[in-house]
């Protein structure tokens, strides 16, 4: 039992970094110098210290308050044991870490030749650093070959007409435009297929989201191959995480992890109510954390892997919304720090303004949802001023050309010319409602009335441009995103009908899992 008068005069922790407040991030609070002011090559300024002191209650015990929140714990837990006694076992001669040493060259690269029946080999190289991994675990994965874990049978290229092939086509076609929508390169329409047929990562996680979808909306025989293609496609991915990878290397295996993700968010339905699947998004943000870290530059400008963090980004937006979770990947590097270029006509510039939008609507949700702190109300402020340069100055093209109001129709059709118009405004309009929604000072019966109002204005748009660009399948997710953190301020009948269609459609045409969104709308309506 550790002495707890002497825990009790232990210096108060180190405070936040004004920065993080700033950004809206969770601050490591090392010293002198967080993290993120690191990474970013900033002062780093603490804020003031708060400090709360927990007392035992004479017998021993500490008191902990009522609205104590507890870390949940899965039911199964995994110890790694590196004692001493088994780092001696590990490091000694003949143990079990060093009969893994075939294939790994003295320049430190693993190499992995796979075989099939349609060409002699596919080679697939993977570089880690030559500072060398420290522990037992870390030494024994990498010299162990990665691709060992991963069946040695991959696909033939050119693919067989009547299942890969359909489903690539299927991917390029009618999913890619899902993670492309503000990259003005179309990565995953036109990069990752062509990369996919020398990289059997990035093959397997196309025809995994492909098969998925599928089977979801209208061939329900294809869940077989997508279980098949995913186990493939989860052990490249999990191998490649573990080691040190470079250049195009570890850009494929961020854009097959980000491609996994969409997979996951597609399976939450058939996951325990009120679990959070996110074991994907921990890898994406520990590989976009590691390479601001180690300067080796993955997130470059109109680069596969600035492709992907995007995709990241609007990926933990959706699990922040539905989730009621702080966004978690880091907001503070040089792709979100570009400068917007005002009075663009070439139209090139709109990824960015839609971009822009996406991480205004990720520090609200920091701000929704993350820790309270002193000066709520400056935040606020702050923020909304932000949402409000924004509109104030975005082009001239992010104006929909077609607004239909029709009383007898619960919500407004909207018309973009663009995708990226269509994301951009959504998130900004996002937003703004949670914004509103979470006004610092509202005192009045009435100034909650005029806000629920607001809310409700900014709730139809959302919604409206959902269903005016469905096409753009997105779209129909974030007005999904609007229901579920706001569908419960409409209590007129017509409204709620229309919005559970909209869930309702959105599960039927696009495999996004709603039902649990339904049943939470029918409970807060209270409908029999």
């Amino acid at each position: 039992m550790p002495n707890l008068a002497a825990l009790r005069v232990l210096p108060p922790p180190p405070s936040n970094s004004v920065n993080c407040r700033e950004q809206h991030l969770k601050c490591d609070r090392v010293t002198p110098k967080c993290g993120t002011c690191q990474r970013s090559n900033r002062q780093c300024r603490p804020t003031g210290l708060k400090i709360r002191l927990n007392t035992d209650n004479g017998n021993g015990k500490l008191v902990f308050s009522t609205k104590q929140k507890w870390v949940k714990t899965p039911k199964r837990l995994v110890f790694i044991d590196e004692t001493k006694t088994i780092i001696r076992d590990a490091s000694s001669p003949g143990s079990g870490a060093d009969e893994f040493d075939d294939n790994v060259s003295s320049e430190g690269t693993v190499q992995g030749t796979v075989r099939g029946p349609a060409q002699d080999h596919v080679r697939y190289d993977y570089h880690f650093s030559d500072s060398g991994p420290r522990s037992p675990s870390e030494r024994f994965l990498a010299k162990s070959n990665p691709l060992r874990a991963v069946p040695q049978e991959p696909l033939k290229w050119p693919l067989p007409k009547d299942l890969e092939g359909r489903l690539v086509r299927h991917f390029v076609q009618n999913l890619a435009l899902w993670l492309d929508l503000c990259d003005p390169c179309r990565s995953f329409e036109i990069i990752v297929p062509e990369r996919a047929r020398s990289c059997p990562m990035l093959l397997n996680a196309i025809l995994t989201l492909a098969a998925r979808h599928k089977a979801q909306t209208s061939d329900p025989q294809l869940r077989v191959p997508a279980l098949e293609y995913s186990l493939r496609c989860y052990r490249y991915v999990s191998a490649s995480m573990m080691i040190n990878l470079n250049g195009k290397n570890q850009e494929d295996c961020f854009a097959a992890a980000i491609i996994l993700r969409v997979v996951e968010e597609i399976e939450e339905a058939h996951q325990e109510v009120g679990i959070d699947n996110g074991r994907i998004l921990v890898g994406i943000r520990s590989m976009v954390d590691k390479d601001l870290a180690d300067g080796k530059r993955l997130l470059v400008h109109s680069s596969l892997g600035a492709a992907s963090y995007w995709v990241g980004l609007r990926q933990e937006i959706y699990r922040a919304v539905m989730h009621k979770k702080p966004v978690e990947i880091t907001l503070v590097h040089s792709l979100v720090d570009k400068p917007l270029i005002m009075d663009d006509e070439s139209g090139q510039n709109d990824y960015d303004w839609a971009n822009r939008a996406v991480v205004h609507c990720a520090k609200v949700l920091n701000y929704v949802f993350g820790p309270r702190e002193d000066g709520e109300v400056e935040r606020w402020q702050d923020l909304h001023s932000e949402g409000q340069a924004w509109e104030k100055n975005k082009p001239a093209s992010f104006n929909p050309y077609v607004v239909e109001e029709d009383q007898s129709k619960a919500f407004p059709e909207i018309w973009f010319l663009r995708s990226c118009h269509v994301i951009g405004t959504q998130h900004a309009l996002l937003a703004e409602s949670f914004l509103e929604y979470n006004r610092p000072v509202c005192a009045s019966r009435e100034d909650r009335a005029s806000i629920t109002k607001t809310v409700q204005m900014l709730v139809r748009r959302i919604c409206g441009i959902g269903l005016g660009n469905d096409r753009t399948a997105p779209s129909m997710f974030t007005a999904c995103m609007a229901i579920s953190a706001f569908g419960d301020l409409f209590p007129n009948t017509h409204d709620q009908v229309t919005m559970l269609e909209i869930l309702r459609d959105t599960e039927r045409r696009h495999a996004r899992p709603t039902e649990q969104v339904q049943n939470d709308m029918r409970k807060k309506w209270k409908w029999a």
